[in-house]
């Protein structure tokens, strides 16, 4: 085992303790083909920007703090996780996000009155460890329009 595998860090092995203090999640080769759906648009697609795309996916479930602290988090990503199997397209953009720690959504008080940064990355890894198995991430990304065109075996 080189130095190289030992430092990588995929989604489902991080344990949920450490979800969020990885510096850099790395995709395997479907997660990867699945998100150049979403990094090649800007090509094909005039004006498409991948962050401003999350960050508007992203307000739509998580940008209303009233309604977060009524419902809590998980409707939300429960919510979320059914419009990407309807539009497999969208978790393009949740894995191009898995590692975008810098842009805050926005900001949410625990009932234990404990507050978290929903970013980009807290995001996106959270909806994919938690609300994801391994079977159905890889069936949604494969379902991507496009994913046989970027999905290389090896």
């Amino acid at each position: 085992m080189t130095t190289e595998s030992v430092n990588q860090h995929y989604i489902f092995d991080v344990q949920l303790d450490n979800l969020f203090e990885i510096d850099e999640i790395v995709l395997n080769n479907v997660e990867k083909a699945a998100s150049m759906v979403a990094l090649r648009a800007p090509r094909f697609c005039e004006g498409f920007d991948v962050r401003t795309e999350i960050i508007r996916l992203y307000n739509k479930y998580f940008g209303s703090a009233p309604h977060l602290e009524e419902h809590g988090l998980m409707k939300y990503y429960n919510d979320l996780k059914n419009e990407i199997i309807q539009n497999p397209t969208l978790i393009s953009l949740v894995l191009c996000g898995i590692n975008m720690k810098d842009t805050l959504i926005n900001n949410y008080t625990r009932e234990d009155r404990t507050r978290i940064q929903l970013t980009i990355a807290s995001i996106s890894r959270c909806l994919i460890r938690m609300y994801f198995t391994k079977y159905e991430l890889d069936k949604t990304c494969r379902a991507c329009p496009n994913f046989n065109i970027y999905f290389k075996e090896s």
